[in-house]
């Protein structure tokens, strides 16, 4: 939950690691899933939070547990191609056993939400199983709506279409940043600031 949260709170993590994921206007998974981190904190941050959890599971049962994991991994897989698809909204929303499955993962219309394009949408269902646990915790759970929500980057900028620009665009952001705008204090904050910091220039 917190790793997620900060991947929109904190520059460093929104820039270079999050913000691809909630730049397309409509959800698929082939063009969702695969820009889900951005280089180059991908390789610093997702790939051993993955190795992290895979041990962290050995710390509680000593055999490899292969089998369950599958049918956990299955279900939640179910759950997850409502997470990031527009055209299956209405399907989700609508059949039970589908919502049910949804609910307890934290995906499906739920986590369709957190892409809201909605003013405030960003900081909504952070989190994941358990019936989003922790967003209900930490005051950050709404419910879904019948009537899908718009998606993409609030405000919908103009996006170049280029696959190597949209990948890097976090790290073209930071330079140009730092090259137009002066002061220790401002190249601190383009650097380390918050996500919703914006200079001058």
């Amino acid at each position: 939950y917190w790793f997620h949260r900060l991947g929109h709170t904190w520059r460093p993590f929104w820039l270079l690691w999050h913000r691809p994921h909630h730049m397309p206007p409509f959800l698929t998974i082939p063009t969702t899933q695969p820009v889900f981190a951005a280089f180059p904190l991908f390789f610093l941050l997702s790939v051993p939070f993955q190795l992290g959890v895979g041990v962290g599971a050995k710390l509680f049962y000593s055999d490899a547990m292969i089998a369950e994991a599958l049918v956990v991994r299955m279900m939640g897989q179910v759950a997850l191609i409502g997470s990031h698809n527009t055209a299956l909204y209405a399907t989700y929303w609508h059949s039970r056993p589908l919502r049910a499955l949804s609910a307890f993962f934290g995906e499906g219309p739920y986590h369709y939400m957190h892409h809201s394009a909605l003013p405030g949408h960003s900081l909504i269902n952070l989190g994941g199983p358990l019936f989003m646990l922790w967003d209900r915790v930490f005051g950050t759970y709404v419910s879904p709506t019948e009537t899908r929500p718009p998606i993409g980057l609030q405000g919908s900028p103009l996006l170049h279409l280029n696959p190597l620009r949209l990948g890097l665009a976090g790290l073209l952001q930071i330079g140009h940043e730092l090259r137009h705008n002066q002061g220790i204090v401002t190249r601190l904050r383009v650097l380390f600031g918050s996500s919703s910091f914006a200079p001058a220039h």
